[in-house]
This record gives structure tokens, sequence and C-alpha cells, in this order.
């Protein structure tokens, strides 16, 4: 859950959820340069014309959204995105006000030396209110402390290991940090329950229960879930640890 979203959540410092409307946002960067369009672009102040075309730029770990008259900082970017080569997406949307927040990304990849990242269809809808003094914060506590649904149609991760996890039909759903969800893995449709928390500078979610009809696949879930450890995601049955700056 914490992928473009979080490319979306860095631009500024915000008391409340900021006012957002981007549609139709699309583009690819190969390393350090490439070049993105968005059907419309809003974002608190900032306005771009409708159907506008942007250079895109990293320069000292920042992406740079730039037109021939403004420029767009995206920064304070987590490591596994800021480290990723290439990148393409497509279909991204987010249409936000000081309480609410939807997202959609159709279609994201990207690879680096030592991993290669597939997505698609990816649907967020959150609710909640500004309690901390940066916008990353802010979202992150409203979906995953108050309230949150998402919706994967799959997500493949590949390693240098050759490791290979995929996740597919995945639905979260989130009230006060209690954790409904159902995932399909190694050909299990499972369902299960548990908590999730967002702590300043890590996400921690603690699977429960997870069954496939009357039986309990708690480990087959946990030994697919062990594929994806990295610097940044630690397994510890009944434990997931994500780690967002590292």
């Amino acid at each position: 859950m914490k992928f473009l979203v979080l490319l979306l959540l860095s631009f500024s410092v915000f008391a409340k959820l900021p006012i957002a409307n981007i549609s139709g946002f699309s583009g690819s960067y190969d390393d350090p340069s490439g070049q993105a369009q968005a059907a419309s672009f809003r974002f608190e102040d900032i306005a771009f014309d409708p159907n506008a075309s942007f250079a895109v730029e990293k320069q000292a770990g920042v992406f740079l959204l730039q037109t021939p008259d403004q420029e767009v900082e995206i920064d304070s970017i987590p490591s596994f995105i800021n480290d990723l080569e290439t990148l393409n997406w497509s279909g991204i949307s987010l249409q936000s006000n000081d309480s609410t927040i939807d997202l959609e990304i159709q279609r994201l990849n990207g690879q680096n030396s030592e991993r290669k990242v597939n997505l698609k269809g990816l649907k967020i809808s959150c609710r909640g209110e500004g309690r901390y003094n940066d916008l990353m914060s802010d979202l992150l506590d409203s979906c995953l402390n108050t309230s949150g649904n998402l919706d994967l149609n799959s997500i493949v991760l590949n390693s240098t290991n050759k490791n290979e996890t995929t996740i597919e039909d995945l639905n979260l759903d989130i009230r006060n940090n209690n954790l409904d969800f159902k995932i399909r893995a190694s050909g299990y449709k499972v369902r299960g329950d548990g908590k999730v928390f967002y702590e300043e500078d890590k996400v921690r979610l603690r699977i429960d229960k997870a069954k496939a009809g009357f039986f309990n696949v708690k480990g087959i879930l946990f030994k697919q879930l062990e594929k994806m450890e990295s610097q940044t995601v630690k397994v510890d049955n009944p434990w997931v640890t994500i780690y967002l700056n590292q």
C-alpha cells in the first residue's frame, strides 16, 4: 500500500489532507530523465493546464515535473521507489479533500539491478484528518489508523536471487487498526483478519488468522510473504513490518 501513494504524498506540509484533482497521469522514467502527461493536474495551489505534458528529471534524489512555465518538486520519496532505475506508470488518478482521499493506479512497473516490480489495478480509498505536521504521515495515519479500503488486482515482485512473489485479488478493509483481508496466494483464496498500525517511520501488520475455506493456511501465506523480505520489509510470523525510510 505504500507504492505510488508515497510518490504523491511529498509535496509540502499541510495541517489537513490536501485538495487534489489529478487524472490520466501517465509517464515513463529512465534514470535520470523521462516524460509524463496528465488530463488534469491540480494539487493545492498548483494547477497545470489540461492535458499538460511534463519533463521528468531526478536531481540529488528529488524528482521534478517540469513544463515551460512551472515546476513541481517531489521529494522525500522512500528509497524503494527512488532507487528504481526505470519506471513506467499509467492511469493514475488522485481525488482528495481535507478528510478523504481516493487513489487509483491502473499500471506501474519498474526495475533496478536488484529487483523488478509489476503492479496492476490498485484502488485506495481512505478517510481521516491531519494529525501530524507532514503530509505523508497524515495520509498513512488516515488510511491505516482510521479508515481505509484497498483493492489490488496483482503485484509481482522479482529479486536478483530469483525469488518471485505474486499477490492477486487483494482486498484490505481497515477500521481503527482492525484489518479484514482477502487474497489469492499459492492458488488459494484466503480470508483473514488482524491488526495494522502506522507508527512514525514504519507500518506494522499483524496477521492473526488466515483460512482457505475451513483450512488454516497462515503458514503457507507467511512462506509467500517471506519471499518479499528485504531491507525495507521484515517478516516474522505473525508480524510484517515495512520500514518507510530505509
